[in-house]
């Protein structure tokens, strides 16, 4: 029976991809990054374009110290300075270790809420999307047309949040735990639910929303 690995591996493996992170900045510093994935951040100009995910697109302007950078969206291309990009870590494919996550977890949104305090936006947004990734979360923004009201004849559009787990998502016994922590763990987050809504005094409201037509082929919205 596989023991589970140990807090020093985990970190082991976060200081690993930290200096993935710091070579990465260093490549883009001196140009050498070419077709590298990264998020814009920190622009005073063109503030419209910070989180924007981009990829650059060529080497380093040396007279102008500027990369030119191509948006995933499409559009022209841009010439920015490499401070003014934040290094996005390749998905390598490979499957996070399922314990201690919440660990590493807590540990990325703790990052994110010192970066939020300091209004550095796109570098939060780095760390949340790693804590996702390694609880096997994803969300997306979309709509749906519903009714709030029980008087309301009209559907009308209705904001939405999916929120999808992976299949690595939740401890498993089998993924070869014999301690039965992680079998407990599952155990009390399946059974877990959400807290009862609090209806106050309005009768008018439904207790939920009623969505009568699917976010379908709707596309996702910038959070």
């Amino acid at each position: 029976v596989g023991a589970a690995p140990s807090l020093d591996a985990e970190m082991v493996s976060h200081m690993r991809a930290a200096a993935r992170m710091a070579s990465a900045r260093r490549s883009l510093a001196d140009g050498s990054q070419g077709g590298a994935r990264v998020m814009i951040s920190g622009l005073g100009a063109r503030p419209e374009l910070n989180g924007r995910r981009a990829y650059v697109a060529g080497a380093l302007d040396q007279a102008k110290g500027r990369l030119p950078v191509r948006l995933d969206e499409g559009g022209d291309g841009l010439l920015l300075k490499p401070e003014n990009l934040v290094p996005l870590e390749e998905d390598d494919g490979e499957a996070e270790p399922p314990y201690p996550r919440h660990l590493l977890a807590l540990m990325h949104l703790e990052t994110a809420q010192q970066l939020l305090s300091q209004r550095r936006l796109p570098q939060a947004e780095v760390e949340l999307a790693a804590a996702r990734k390694t609880l096997g979360i994803t969300v997306a923004l979309s709509g749906a047309l519903g009714r709030r009201t029980k008087h309301q004849q009209a559907d009308v559009a209705q904001l939405t949040l999916e929120v999808t787990l992976a299949e690595h998502a939740l401890p498993r016994p089998a993924q070869g735990f014999a301690d039965g922590v992680l079998a407990s763990a599952a155990t009390r987050v399946s059974s877990a639910r959400l807290p009862p809504r609090a209806s106050g005094e309005d009768d008018t409201l439904f207790d939920e929303v009623e969505l009568t037509g699917g976010g379908g082929g709707a596309p996702n919205l910038w959070p």
